[in-house]
């Protein structure tokens, strides 16, 4: 079972990813936040393996807290999930231990 926790301050958004992740049998969404302040005081009790953030969040955006992350807790991947689709912002989240990148708009079979 891989444990996901997703960072995001859009409830919608955040709400119909646990839909689509927990119709996989191999996936179970741990918890989710708005922002990295709330991420990483919630992460500190359960250690998921995989975190899905996005870059632009009120307070602490998803750059500060996947370098943050990555220190305390090296073992969990992040992956980035945004709007931004530009090079700036790929380098960026990659400089920060991002393991990957992927465009909101993506279809769910590729997710």
């Amino acid at each position: 079972m891989i444990n996901i926790f997703i960072a995001d301050d859009h409830q919608i958004f955040v709400e119909s990813l646990i839909q689509l992740l927990e119709k996989e049998d191999s996936f179970k969404v741990i918890g989710a936040a708005n922002d990295g302040k709330s991420l990483l005081a919630k992460i500190s009790f359960e250690q998921p393996n995989i975190i899905l953030m996005d870059i632009s969040m009120p307070g602490m955006d998803g750059i500060a807290a996947t370098k943050l992350v990555k220190e305390k807790y090296p073992q969990t991947e992040v992956v980035m999930l945004t709007m931004h689709n530009d090079k700036k912002h790929l380098d960026l989240v990659t400089d920060a231990g991002a393991k990957g990148y992927l465009i909101k708009n993506i279809k769910k079979e590729i997710l």
